[in-house]
């Protein structure tokens, strides 16, 4: 949006309303001042197990009246970094996001960067070479800045600043206090005049070390352009300005840990969505858009929906022949989806836009994920069925915010098609996975089907239930008095899971890892896979297990369980900062049957038990009986919730912990007298 003269009478709002008083002191540090004492190992004390520790961090957002009748968004960065190991030195290889259109694009200015090192007690310095600067395009809207700082090695104190001035008023940047590396001070300001209005979003755990809110007048002189014969007009626009600082001090890093969708939904960190504009005598002027004018908008774009109101008869012989003799709308379905998933080869590359048009990506056959699942949805509405492109963004995204359409949020599209009044979710871009499957990573809550009403889908992990049943025979042939049979029913996922390592390493790895699992003295003779690939269906896994060892033993020490027991805590960790984020609720059962071998009494038993997870979230149950002829066991652990607040953590850990104890008690068995 450009301003024009009769339109200098009028904005605001900033909606981070928290005020606090005084003026923030002028920083010290410096770029390029690095003295001796600054590689003084007690200045990054904060956690010694670190491989970098990013000293000083300090961003700054503020706006600047130009000479094109607008403003311009500047963003200046200072960071400062000390390399503590070998792997702290990817620390030195930078990256710088900008935001693009068909016009203008974000511009990197007064970019610095060097290396400083001690060496024989002076200060060394290795300054960035603007040859090793790269720039690389992301896709239709954003491009990347790349370089990486020279002479590197441990102990290198790496300092960086340069601003980027931007024409794109929505994008004030965002700000992280937390990540990879700890800080010992992170800052960021922002200064915004009244006539923007921006809502703040904020996450983490940290609480802040200092925070101020003031209000400064100001006022800015707008040129505008007075075209080939007319002269540049100015304008004055007085202004309240809001400047706001936030500052954490040694914050700790936030490291991964298992069943973490991503650490970003995590850290504390804090963005901005660009809301109104508010200039004096103008009415308010709504600039973030609602989900019905995004949805409006994805359907006219050429690069998303505009083809998928079109009628492509072009199509028309090819899905003839790919349904050739299913008779129902379900099979139909699934024929197309069976040949988008099979035939169409994957490309890198993100975003929810078309790479090329629908005629080019069904000829070739080729195309990113976005290219195949919006196929699948021309391909749905091409045998008349009810089919809609669907928004979401994967868990290693991030959160996606269902009250804003923040498009940055949505990586992936996939599609929904209505067959016999229920609603299907198809993604045809995994290998081996079923139709009306999803990826585990697609489960990340509020999704958007694109429609002229978009609604959302609640994609819910919570709502994912993995079941896995075995079944172990012992003992109970009696011409092969110690064999063991094991028939193992996978979920969907886990089989998804194991054909992918039987497609790239073949049975005999499996075969191996089956053995890996079993007791020393248990050896494999038999493996056999059924369902390999009926994708739709559960795999099944048979396999058998001679125990001849054992025989003529005066004492044999046995876990029931053999190898599909829980060896080890999912949870190590003693504590934990952030939720528990598992991609589906799962139910495994174990059941046993087992034969007394003759001559044999039971010595030792282990005792039954149940135990429920904190508020009946979970269970796990481990039943035994003895009528002295045989044994029979069932366990089963049953996990109801796929998400737990980092507060039920210890209770989750010491459930899991129970259950691998548990699950390691053996049978004794004992020879007659």
């Amino acid at each position: 949006m450009k301003l024009h003269a009769l339109s200098l009478l009028g904005m605001l709002l900033f909606s981070i309303l928290c005020f606090g008083q005084g003026k923030s002191q002028k920083d010290k540090i410096k770029y390029g001042n690095i003295e001796v004492t600054d590689f003084d190992p007690s200045v990054h004390a904060i956690d010694t197990t670190a491989d970098a520790v990013i000293l000083y961090d300090k961003g700054t957002s503020f706006f600047r009246a130009n000479n094109d009748g607008w403003f311009t968004l500047i963003f200046e960065r200072h960071q400062r970094i000390k390399v503590l190991t070998k792997n702290g030195m990817d620390a030195a290889n930078f990256t710088i996001l900008q935001y693009r259109d068909t016009r203008n694009e974000e511009k990197i200015e007064k970019l610095k960067a060097a290396t400083y090192n001690l060496e024989d007690g002076k200060v060394i310095e290795s300054k960035l070479n603007d040859k090793e600067i790269y720039k690389d395009k992301l896709d239709r809207n954003y491009s990347l800045t790349k370089f990486g700082l020279p002479n590197v090695k441990e102990g290198s104190i790496l300092d960086v600043t340069y601003t980027i001035s931007s024409d794109f008023m929505f994008n004030l940047r965002e700000w992280s206090f937390q990540g990879r590396y700890p800080r010992i001070h992170s800052e960021y300001t922002a200064r915004i005049p009244d006539f923007f209005n921006y809502v703040m979003l904020a996450q983490g755990y940290m609480p802040f070390t200092n925070k101020t809110v003031n209000q400064y007048p100001t006022r800015f002189t707008i040129i505008f352009p007075g075209g080939p014969t007319g002269p540049n007009r100015r304008s004055d626009l007085p202004a309240v300005e809001t400047e706001t600082k936030w500052v954490m001090e040694n914050v700790p890093s936030m490291k991964s840990e298992i069943f973490t969708t991503t650490v970003d939904n995590h850290i504390a960190k804090i963005n901005f969505q660009l809301s109104e504009y508010r200039f004096p005598d103008q009415p308010v002027q709504p600039v973030m858009a609602s989900w019905v004018k995004v949805a409006d908008q994805l359907m006219k774009d050429e690069d998303f929906g505009a083809h998928l109101s079109k009628n492509n008869n072009w199509l028309s012989d090819d899905i003839k022949k790919i349904t050739a003799g299913k008779e129902t709308d379900y099979d139909k379905a699934k024929a197309l989806y069976h040949h988008v998933r099979d035939k169409f080869t994957i490309v890198s590359g993100g975003g929810i836009y078309l790479s090329d048009n629908p005629k080019n990506l069904w000829k070739n056959m080729k195309g990113k994920s976005t290219d195949a699942n919006l196929m699948l949805v021309t391909l749905m509405k091409g045998i008349g069925l009810t089919a809609d492109p669907v928004l979401l963004g994967t868990r290693d995204n991030g959160y996606m915010n269902e009250i804003y359409p923040i498009m940055s949020q949505y990586n992936q599209v996939i599609c929904r098609v209505e067959i016999d009044g229920k609603s299907l979710f198809l993604d045809a871009t995994t290998p081996m996975l079923g139709f009306g499957q999803l990826p585990v990573d697609y489960y990340n809550g509020g999704a958007r089907v694109i429609k002229p009403m978009p609604v959302i889908a609640n994609l819910d992990p919570n709502e994912v239930k993995e079941q896995k049943l075995t079944v172990i025979s012992m003992f109970m042939d009696q011409e092969k008095p110690w064999e063991i049979k094991v028939k193992n029913t996978p979920g969907p996922y886990e089989s998804m899971t194991i054909r992918k390592k039987v497609n790239e390493k073949g049975e005999a790895q499996l075969n191996q890892d089956i053995r890996n699992a079993l007791p020393a003295e248990a050896a494999l003779t038999e493996m056999k896979l059924d369902h390999l690939k009926d994708y739709e269906d559960k795999l099944s896994i048979n396999y058998v297990v001679d125990a001849a060892e054992m025989a003529n033993e005066e004492i044999i020490y046995i876990n029931p369980l053999l190898g599909e027991r829980q060896k080890d805590n999912p949870f190590p960790a003693a504590e934990r900062r952030y939720p528990v984020e598992m991609p589906y609720t799962f139910k495994e059962t174990i059941i046993v049957n087992m034969m007394i071998p003759d001559g044999y009494q039971v010595d030792e038993m282990p005792k039954p038990t149940r135990v429920k997870l904190d508020n009946d979230e979970g269970m796990f149950e481990y039943l035994v009986q003895n009528d002295g002829a045989t044994i029979q066991l069932r366990c089963i652990v049953d996990v109801k919730k796929a998400v737990f607040s980092a507060d039920t953590y210890n209770v989750l850990r010491d459930f899991f912990s129970y259950i691998v104890k548990k699950q390691s008690e053996q049978i004794v068995l004992k020879k007659k007298a």
